[in-house]
């Protein structure tokens, strides 16, 4: 009898954790969707008042193109960048880089990401530490300096000590 009791309250445990999870997982989703946003609305600003184009058109223009989605998760409060891929994302220690990670363990230009006919890539531009690119639970490659890896979305890119998670919007989507 006692048995049975542990058991349903080990049950009612992991359904309140389960809970718990989704919860969290929909309020990030509405946090990015939210700075997503905002994204395309600057981007769309921008597109008409340089271009000379109608809202609509610059707004069709951006929800076709892909934005790249970058979770350090091993943070807390855990952070979070949204990326317009007009051009590449270059991530390192220096100020000049879209993606700065103030850390020795991260070179001045570690890597960049790019978006090429709407393929996403990841170069090591030369890093004394190497950007490790995780697929899975066994796909490790560290890349050589200069190599172009294809990079999908639930990649994991190792840059110095920093852990990142990759995710890509496409035309509203989300691809995590």
């Amino acid at each position: 009898m006692i048995w049975i009791i542990i058991l349903l309250i080990c049950a009612l445990i992991e359904f309140i954790f389960a809970l718990v999870r989704v919860k969290t997982r929909n309020s990030k989703e509405k946090s990015i969707r939210r700075s997503l946003y905002r994204l395309v609305e600057k981007q769309v600003l921008n597109r008409t008042l340089k271009e000379r184009v109608t809202s609509d058109e610059a707004l069709e223009m951006e929800c076709r193109k892909p934005f790249l989605y970058v979770e350090f998760p091993d943070t807390k409060p855990l952070v979070m960048c949204l990326f317009s891929l007009d051009e590449c994302v270059t991530v390192g220690r220096s100020r000049e880089n879209r993606l700065c990670i103030r850390d020795d363990s991260v070179s001045r230009m570690h890597c960049k990401i790019g978006c090429v006919n709407d393929t996403l890539l990841i170069q090591d531009m030369g890093s004394a530490n190497g950007t490790v690119l995780r697929r899975g639970i066994f796909g490790k490659t560290l890349l050589t300096p200069g190599q172009q890896e294809l990079l999908e979305a639930g990649n994991r890119i190792l840059v110095g000590d920093y852990k990142m998670r990759i995710g890509v919007y496409r035309g509203w989507e989300i691809n995590t």
